[in-house]
Protein backbone atom coordinates (compact mmCIF):
# COMPACT_ATOMS: atom_id res chain seq x y z
CA UNK A 1 0.00 0.00 0.00
CA UNK A 2 1.32 3.44 -0.92
CA UNK A 3 0.57 6.46 1.28
CA UNK A 4 0.85 9.84 -0.42
CA UNK A 5 0.50 13.27 1.15
CA UNK A 6 -1.67 15.25 -1.25
CA UNK A 7 -1.28 18.65 0.42
CA UNK A 8 0.71 19.63 3.49
CA UNK A 9 0.50 22.68 5.74
CA UNK A 10 2.95 25.54 5.86
CA UNK A 11 3.68 28.55 8.04
CA UNK A 12 0.57 30.41 6.86
CA UNK A 13 -1.90 27.65 5.87
CA UNK A 14 -2.30 25.24 8.80
CA UNK A 15 -4.14 21.94 8.95
CA UNK A 16 -5.23 21.56 5.32
CA UNK A 17 -7.77 18.82 4.80
CA UNK A 18 -11.17 17.61 3.70
CA UNK A 19 -10.00 17.40 0.11
CA UNK A 20 -12.28 17.08 -2.90
CA UNK A 21 -11.35 16.86 -6.58
CA UNK A 22 -13.08 18.85 -9.31
CA UNK A 23 -12.25 18.08 -12.93
CA UNK A 24 -13.12 20.36 -15.82
CA UNK A 25 -11.94 19.45 -19.29
CA UNK A 26 -8.30 18.43 -19.05
CA UNK A 27 -7.67 20.24 -15.72
CA UNK A 28 -8.16 19.04 -12.15
CA UNK A 29 -8.42 21.07 -8.96
CA UNK A 30 -7.95 20.24 -5.30
CA UNK A 31 -10.60 21.93 -3.15
CA UNK A 32 -9.93 21.92 0.59
CA UNK A 33 -9.99 24.03 3.72
CA UNK A 34 -7.06 25.29 5.78
CA UNK A 35 -6.64 27.63 8.74
CA UNK A 36 -5.08 31.00 7.89
CA UNK A 37 -2.44 31.77 10.54
CA UNK A 38 -2.25 35.37 9.27
CA UNK A 39 -5.98 35.89 9.95
CA UNK A 40 -6.19 34.59 13.51
CA UNK A 41 -6.72 30.99 12.34
CA UNK A 42 -9.79 31.73 10.19
CA UNK A 43 -10.96 28.62 8.27
CA UNK A 44 -10.55 29.35 4.57
CA UNK A 45 -11.60 27.59 1.36
CA UNK A 46 -8.57 26.86 -0.83
CA UNK A 47 -8.49 25.81 -4.49
CA UNK A 48 -5.24 24.58 -6.05
CA UNK A 49 -4.28 22.99 -9.36
CA UNK A 50 -4.01 19.23 -9.09
CA UNK A 51 -1.55 17.18 -11.11
CA UNK A 52 -1.18 13.42 -11.36
CA UNK A 53 2.21 11.70 -11.16
CA UNK A 54 3.28 8.86 -13.47
CA UNK A 55 1.82 6.29 -11.05
CA UNK A 56 -1.58 8.02 -11.07
CA UNK A 57 -1.29 9.60 -7.62
CA UNK A 58 -2.40 13.23 -7.07
CA UNK A 59 -0.07 16.16 -6.29
CA UNK A 60 -1.67 19.41 -5.16
CA UNK A 61 -0.22 22.82 -6.00
CA UNK A 62 -1.30 24.12 -2.57
CA UNK A 63 -1.30 25.36 0.04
Amino acid sequence: MRVTLVVGGGSRWRGPGHNAVLSSGDRSYNIYHAYDAESNGAPTLRISDLAWDTDGFPRSGGP
